[in-house]
């Protein structure tokens, strides 16, 4: 099973100028992605709904991976 590897001083530019995000809530179910053109890559996520503090009132779906440097995202967001 393949995850995703964060690359350390990279971030997407949305997050630019916003550095905190409110996280609603988590899929306890697993959402398994499996690449277009590329089957033999199966990416193991979970959905969040996610806000950025400074507008709460919208939301945004996002996936992260399962595991974030070989700690799985259950234990990071406890």
């Amino acid at each position: 099973m393949a995850h995703f590897r964060t690359i350390r001083g990279k971030q997407a530019a949305i997050l630019n100028r916003n550095e905190l995000l409110f996280i609603h809530g988590v899929s306890k179910e697993l959402l398994n992605l499996i690449l277009e053109g590329l089957p033999c890559v199966e990416l193991e996520c979970r959905e969040v709904h996610v806000s950025f503090v400074d507008s709460l009132d919208v939301r945004r779906i996002a996936l992260i991976p399962s595991v974030v440097n070989g700690i799985k995202v259950d234990e990071i967001l406890q």
